[in-house]
């Protein structure tokens, strides 16, 4: 569970490494509130898991996921594949930004409002959650503004 700040600093500071220059690949979904992300990276396939549960947002590095034959749910096919040129952490709010190379997706945890976010170059905004018709446009606003930290703060 990450509502701390500070360990959500932390696993920024891990993630980086081992997603620079990777490329996500596919992200969907087979169950409620969870996002899987498919990456590649010089010849390796590894996943990140993401949980959007209000009560308990997590992300977990997997060097491997079964997913099933039926039942899933691709979401921003149309972005995809996407090279990660870095992670980041908003420097006062509880955001993940993963810079891409047309683009970039944010991990909001902002507790019932977690969701999980593409915005390219252009400003269009994707959410994995619905989201209300009027708030799209506020929050890539709001995310382009913030100022990303790549070190420990």
């Amino acid at each position: 569970m990450y509502r701390n700040y500070f360990l959500l600093n932390r696993l920024v500071l891990e993630l980086a490494p081992l997603l620079k220059g990777a490329a996500i690949t596919s992200a969907f979904s087979q169950e409620k509130d969870r996002l899987i992300l498919q990456l590649l990276k010089n010849g390796d396939e590894f996943f990140l898991e993401l949980s959007l549960n209000p009560g308990n947002p997590f992300v977990i590095y997997r060097e491997s996921y079964s997913r099933a034959k039926k039942n899933t749910v691709e979401f921003f096919n149309d972005y995809l594949p996407l090279k990660i040129k870095t992670v980041l952490l908003a420097s006062d709010d509880r955001i993940i930004k993963f810079l891409g190379e047309n683009g970039s997706f944010y991990f909001a945890i902002r507790g019932k409002f977690t969701n999980f976010y593409f915005i390219d170059d252009e400003g269009k905004i994707l959410s994995f959650e619905k989201l209300d018709e009027g708030s799209a446009d506020g929050l890539s606003e709001e995310f382009s503004k913030k100022s990303y930290l790549g070190s420990f703060n």
